[in-house]
């Protein structure tokens, strides 16, 4: 106020009194606008003292000449005090308007907390009702053929004890691999799986996977067919056989026993494109974007966890790649899937 006072005296004999009030009235409109009823109430005060003391006829002195000036004044005063009034309830306003809003931000993040606990607990309920019964079946086999071989006065020829013994390994392994798959989606969801790459042939990692589901594939041809001129792909062994482990799983699931399982690759150039296919049921065009899913087969006619596709993504993508399935809603499920290799780079390396 002391600025513009000091500025308006100097032009003073360029403006007139209704100028300089309308001035002043501005300065006081700013400070309501920055600090508030107080401080702009005092500014108008002290515009109107100023006004009167200095731009009105007589100057320099408290006393008003003209009656058109006093009215001036008195308008001022006026105006003055309900701009305060006026910028005070705006600001108060929009207080309250900040206020509500954070109060539906928390109320928001309250309800989006709720939800996410609501979620969370439909998923454990949903993962107890699909483990239990991948969990029971070969604990109980396991336990089963166990008491058998330990019943005292009971013989059992070398068939059936290496049957007992090979049914235990087997049910055990299957046990070993589910855990393994809620370590997998437990580290996949955390964001901390990362891939340890090294160059591999794909043929080795198909290899250890078949070899890995032993008894599972007895009743299924299995056939591979990857060339030889396939180049070797950077990736993680223990991940990508865990891929191809569920792949496989999945395929013997859905198929009937005595048909064929079929295992290729290719390169395109820029990917390596891998497929595992049955003589199963279509998958369905609707079902083709959610097998993919968490507890997607617990929740359709299909049986199992459905962990195990949900897996096979999280891997494939923490390498760069992607999986879909093919030919949806055609007989056969076809699941492909790509890794992204360096064509000139691998092939130097295979030749070597």
């Amino acid at each position: 106020m002391a600025a513009a006072t000091g500025l308006l005296v100097s032009l003073r004999s360029y403006l007139g009194l209704a100028t300089v009030a309308l001035i002043y009235l501005l300065v006081v409109f700013v400070s309501a606008l920055l600090w508030g009823r107080g401080p702009s109430l005092t500014s108008g005060i002290a515009a109107f003292v100023a006004l009167n003391y200095f731009f009105t006829v007589p100057f320099h002195t408290f006393v008003v000449a003209s009656t058109q000036d006093v009215i001036t004044l008195l308008v001022f005063l006026f105006v003055a005090e309900m701009t305060s009034r006026l910028v005070a309830q705006l600001r108060r306003r929009e207080a309250d308007a900040r206020l509500r809003l954070v109060q539906a931000e928390l109320l928001r993040q309250r309800e989006a907390e709720a939800e996410a606990l609501r979620k969370t607990d439909e998923l454990k309920s949903e993962l107890l009702a699909a483990v239990s019964h991948d969990l029971r079946t070969p604990l109980s086999s396991i336990r089963v053929a166990a008491t058998a071989l330990d019943q005292n006065g009971v013989h059992w020829g070398d068939e059936t004890r290496h049957e007992m013994l090979r049914m235990i390994d087997t049910e055990a392994a299957r046990l070993s691999r589910l855990v393994g798959n809620l370590l997998d989606l437990s580290r996949i969801e955390a964001g901390v799986l990362h891939p340890q790459k090294e160059w591999r042939s794909l043929d080795e990692v198909v290899a250890r996977a078949i070899d890995d589901l032993g008894d599972r594939l007895r009743e299924h041809r299995v056939t591979v067919q990857i060339p030889e001129s396939l180049p070797l792909v950077p990736l993680d062994f223990t991940h990508i056989e865990d891929v191809f482990v569920n792949l496989l799983e999945n395929a013997v699931r859905h198929a009937p026993p005595g048909t064929e399982i079929r295992i290729s690759a290719r390169s395109n150039g820029s990917d390596m494109i891998a497929q595992v296919e049955n003589d199963g049921p279509p998958v369905s065009i609707e079902a083709a974007g959610e097998v993919f899913n968490r507890f997607y087969s617990a929740r359709s006619a299909y049986h199992g966890t459905g962990l195990g596709l949900a897996i096979c993504k999280g891997l494939v993508e923490a390498h760069g790649g992607r999986i879909w399935v093919e030919r949806p809603g055609e007989r056969g499920a076809r699941f492909a899937l790509a890794l992204p290799l360096s064509g000139a780079s691998s092939e130097s390396i295979r030749q070597a």
